[in-house]
């Protein structure tokens, strides 16, 4: 009796590459202070949960002014600052906001080639043009006081 075999051989290539240790996330603390501004803050155009989105843009300017820093903490200091201004409707002749500006005193804590770094901050967002449909304008900054 003959047997006839198919072989086939299987190569796999495995290469190894080394990934940075993912980040944790920053401790946040505080933001029970943005309560009192829930109902607008999703005027300023960046979503209505003040602690993710502050946390997400400090993280950002932190890596653009030094790459690999890494946000360890944030804690919100004190209420928002808010600011408005309004201009006249000229179809009914009321009041609309038209600017809003909102600034969080926050204390952040940052890890910069293993050193960490606290800094008193004001992550201050402005929004523009809101009595319009189109052109809204929002900008953002990031002051260390």
């Amino acid at each position: 009796m003959k047997y006839q075999a198919n072989v086939a051989l299987l190569v796999l290539t495995v290469s190894w590459s080394s990934w940075a240790a993912p980040q944790t996330a920053p401790l946040i603390t505080g933001f029970e202070c943005a309560d009192e501004v829930k109902e607008i803050i999703h005027l300023i155009g960046r979503g209505d949960d003040p602690k993710q989105f502050i946390a997400q843009d400090v993280q950002t300017e932190l890596s653009r002014q030094q790459p690999g820093s890494v946000l360890t903490k944030l804690h919100c200091e004190g209420s928002p600052e808010l600011k408005a201004a309004t201009s006249v409707d000229y179809t009914s002749g009321e009041k609309v906001l038209s600017r809003l500006s909102v600034s969080f005193p926050v204390q952040v804590s940052v890890e910069v080639n293993g050193e960490t770094v606290e800094m008193a901050v004001d992550q201050l967002y402005l929004a523009e043009n809101l009595d319009q449909a189109e052109g809204r304008k929002v900008t953002q900054k990031f002051i260390v006081k």
